[in-house]
């Protein structure tokens, strides 16, 4: 979770039946900054949620954001497990391309929050900088920006290889940790990422990649330039 009701109904039947239950918890809240969703988004998490966090045995959290922010008022049986990278896999490997940045996310309207449109932003403030887009959305035509679709396994670590910079303009704490970071890391790629949610955790700034303000294009902008 959090994906509504889901584990709630399977949290009850197991609390019904006596069995032990393990809830893993991978975000923080699921608010979206849109109005008439983040209301139904408030009631879930205040009542239904809660009900189900108070009755679990054991609540594993995908980074220490999300143990010590949205669930600090459950700190006695919560554990924090980080995601990890199959380094096997996710290898180093030379690039003959230049100044290209890697979004990858979706970008429908329901996943707005992962700040594809102020990546864009930046990009148009440079015409030396080139961004290929990978994942789930409506491709468009814009200039110095590659809408390549959906990729997996091989062909999504070849996207990282073949980048300069990896970049998460995420602008809601909905991001709670950031799997592309450490991929992008285990391809010792550079990474760019906002300061918002579980990516501080991720990030420390200057020393493994950058921090910007979300929403801030210019300052992502200067990120990517400092950095190349």
């Amino acid at each position: 979770t959090p994906v509504p009701f889901i584990s709630d109904v399977a949290c009850r039947v197991a609390y019904k039946n006596k069995i032990p239950f393990v809830l893993t918890y991978h975000a923080g809240s699921m608010k979206k900054n849109r109005f008439f969703l983040d209301i139904f988004i408030w009631v879930y998490e205040n009542i239904l949620i809660k009900k189900t966090l108070k009755e679990v045995k054991k609540i594993i959290c995908s980074s220490d954001f999300v143990r010590l922010n949205f669930l600090r008022n459950f700190s006695t049986k919560t554990i924090t497990i980080n995601p990890g990278v199959d380094t096997k896999k996710f290898k180093p490997k030379k690039t003959k391309f230049k100044n290209r940045i890697l979004f990858i996310g979706n970008f429908t309207e329901e996943y707005k929050w992962k700040g594809l449109d102020y990546l864009i932003k930046a990009i148009k403030i440079s015409k030396d900088l080139k961004l290929t887009v990978v994942g789930e959305g409506t491709k468009q035509k814009i200039k110095n920006i590659e809408f390549k679709g959906i990729k997996k396994g091989k062909e999504l670590i070849k996207e990282i290889q073949n980048c300069n910079i990896l970049v998460l303009p995420s602008i809601s704490e909905a991001e709670s940790f950031g799997m592309v970071l450490i991929e992008a890391m285990a391809c010792k790629k550079p990474v760019i990422g906002s300061n918002i949610g579980g990516i501080p955790y991720v990030i420390e700034n200057g020393k493994n990649g950058l921090l910007v303000p979300p929403k801030d294009s210019q300052a992502l902008a200067e990120a990517i330039i400092k950095i190349l």
